[in-house]
């Protein structure tokens, strides 16, 4: 079953289990008010593994943000567009970015900028990984913010 979400204009759902060996499928979605007419827009749905990143380098770097970041992970595929998810582990603030993962050495890794965090003092962010920026994995790896500018 399907729910409109007024804010941002579009019809949401939960994927049903496709099965073992449904990752990197592709099917078409189509909606229906009735469940006997459809629509024939053709609307392309991949099924993709979870992406969770394992490590990041640098490990810590200045609340101004701007730290390029390497982030190690599984689930990653060479020019995927990821979501990252910056979390404040004592207040629960979050700041979202965007990666791209790359190849290097025969390593795949998401390249991001940490976000700015407006903050007095350091302390650690979680730091997630999404493909569609609404489903955060539960994996996390963490990132320190420093209040000097070094980053390490």
């Amino acid at each position: 079953a399907a729910a409109y979400d007024a804010e941002r204009e579009c019809a949401t759902c939960t994927t049903p289990s496709w099965g073992d060996g449904a990752e990197g499928a592709d099917v078409n979605v189509e909606i229906g008010l009735n469940s006997q007419e459809w629509t024939r827009s053709g609307a392309k749905y991949s099924f993709r593994p979870d992406v969770s990143p394992a490590s990041i380098e640098p490990a810590s770097g200045p609340l101004a943000g701007g730290s390029e970041l390497s982030i190690k992970g599984e689930g990653l595929a060479e020019g995927l567009d990821v979501h990252v998810r910056f979390t404040h582990t004592e207040t629960s603030e979050s700041r979202e970015t965007s990666g791209k993962v790359e190849a290097a050495a025969d390593e795949l890794s998401v390249k991001c900028t940490a976000p700015a965090f407006d903050a007095d003092t350091a302390f650690d962010s979680s730091v997630q990984l999404s493909l569609n920026g609404m489903q955060y994995g539960d994996r996390a790896v963490t990132f320190r913010y420093e209040t000097s500018g070094k980053k390490k």
